[in-house]
């Protein structure tokens, strides 16, 4: 497979959502966690099993701006530094009640004032 096409594939997935070819993978393979990439599927075809294999790479060498908080997620993308929360810390990734949770979902407001809400086990 071709890196640099798969990048941009992947590269478009993330920034023009609401292109037709999105929408279409979309509703055949549905999305994962956080609504970033696809989900794989076994009917998959061997170019989309590609460009899910090479998403990990993928996610690796990017760096999340975090806007409505409603995608990035909390632990495992890198939004806050160089590396994910779940590489910094390892021990308060293994002990969360919920790994997959987005920003979104672990900001709380409370009389204007906002602030982490992490619960663990």
């Amino acid at each position: 497979m071709n890196n640099t096409l798969l990048a941009k594939w992947l590269w478009q997935w993330l920034v023009n959502p609401e292109v037709l070819w999105v929408h279409m993978w979309r509703e055949r393979y549905g999305v994962g966690t956080g609504n970033h990439f696809p989900k794989l599927r076994n009917r998959a075809s061997s170019l989309s099993k590609g460009r899910f294999l090479y998403k990990e790479q993928f996610s690796s060498a990017i760096q999340w701006k975090v806007g409505n908080d409603r995608t990035t997620l909390f632990w495992s993308d890198r939004w806050c530094g160089g590396t994910s929360l779940q590489t910094r810390f390892p021990a308060l990734f293994l002990i969360t009640a919920d790994k997959a949770l987005t920003v979104e979902n672990y900001w709380k407001i409370h009389e204007g004032v906002g602030g982490w809400n992490v619960h663990f086990q």
